[in-house]
């Protein structure tokens, strides 16, 4: 079994006898079937520890790929035991969604929405996203390689045929740009990290994002790689740039790019880890169990199955089955005003909060070739 889970004391959220939450201990019995659940996702078919007892995905799960995603919550969400476990019960009922889902108010007061959420894109607003991108390469340096703009007869063709595509991929890109991005407020995406690496760079992440706190937080989510829909690779992304005859900095962070959420029944747990430690993870560190996970293992312990073998099956077939009958409740006390509904077919439709879903967002597909 993988370090990452060996150690760290696992935990769930369970409501009170008085109408609120607590970050309660798992059953100490379900606690090496939780460990295998969750070292299987991670590791996927690679044997990491070579104990023949530890269980792998077989070949038909393959797509599924395990992500990390270093984040802070809001300021006062944490403060009183009480408000923590609310602030988690809300999140594992929502999910994590893009900042343009949360409410962001301009000098005048009303609030933004981003032009991704506003009717058709056009050719102009391709254009003015265009011009931040490469004005942004232009002002970056590499060691590595010199660092080119997009050729404007390269990716006009693209403007002209499939002007919401092209303008989706330039929207990856700002994203993927960062904090000189002007309207990275508004973005509709979530960055995570896979690969070997990821929890490190997750937790990089994380801490610089919490630094005057206690601990940091890491979500452990799950997708699928083949979800172009709604999953763009970053190290997809430079190389789609090359066909442009642009070149920006290699994908060092092993980063993916979510579309619009981190879906609730895709999240397995949270992370708290102290900021005083290094990089290992120790009994003092926790991993809050998706309730609704949780209790997939709870009515399996009647059932007297293999719970990490059937549970692993269930998830990596229909995901974790989530009850959002308190959504609107719940996404309001995150401070989300906008969410995203997904359909079977894995196609994304928008909605203010209490309202429901009825305009389809834009794939998240890649660049014809």
């Amino acid at each position: 079994m993988s370090d990452l889970f060996q150690q760290v004391s696992l935990k769930t959220i369970k409501p009170t006898n008085n109408d609120e939450y607590e970050i309660c201990n798992t059953k100490t019995e379900l606690d090496s079937e939780i460990r295998c659940l969750l070292d299987n996702i991670y590791s996927g078919n690679r044997n990491l520890s070579g104990n023949k007892n530890t269980k792998h995905l077989d070949n038909h799960k393959s797509d599924i790929i395990c992500f990390f995603r270093g984040f802070a919550p809001d300021k006062g969400k944490l403060n009183t035991e009480i408000r923590k476990a609310r602030y988690f019960r809300d999140l594992f009922i929502v999910g994590e969604k893009g900042k343009g889902y949360l409410k962001n108010e301009g000098q005048d007061g009303q609030i933004r929405y981003p032009q991704y959420f506003v009717g058709e894109i056009h050719q102009q607003d391709v254009y003015r996203l265009l011009k931040f991108v490469n004005r942004a390469i232009k002002t970056k340096k590499s060691k590595d390689k010199e660092l080119k703009p997009i050729e404007l007869d390269k990716i006009k063709p693209y403007i002209e045929k499939e002007t919401t595509q092209i303008y989706m991929f330039l929207l990856n890109f700002a994203h993927n740009i960062g904090g000189s991005w002007p309207d990275k407020c508004l973005s509709p995406f979530v960055s995570a990290s896979y690969g070997n690496k990821a929890y490190d760079i997750a937790l990089s992440f994380a801490k610089g994002k919490n630094k005057q706190r206690r601990h940091s937080y890491i979500i452990l989510g799950f997708g699928k790689k083949s979800d172009e829909k709604n999953v763009v690779f970053t190290k997809e992304l430079t190389e789609e740039l090359e066909t442009l005859y642009a070149h920006w900095y290699k994908d060092i962070h092993s980063e993916m790019i979510i579309k619009d959420c981190i879906f609730p029944n895709q999240i397995l747990g949270v992370f708290e880890i102290s900021n005083e430690s290094d990089h290992d993870i120790n009994d003092n560190d926790i991993f809050i169990v998706n309730p609704s996970l949780y209790q997939l293992f709870e009515e399996n312990e009647k059932k007297y199955g293999d719970a990490c073998s059937d549970i692993l099956e269930y998830i990596c077939t229909k995901g974790i089955p989530v009850d959002q009958t308190e959504f609107d409740l719940a996404a309001a006390e995150l401070g989300y005003v906008l969410y995203a509904e997904q359909d079977c077919n894995g196609k994304n439709e928008l909605s203010p909060i209490g309202h429901e879903a009825y305009s389809p967002l834009p794939n998240n597909r890649p660049l014809d070739k």
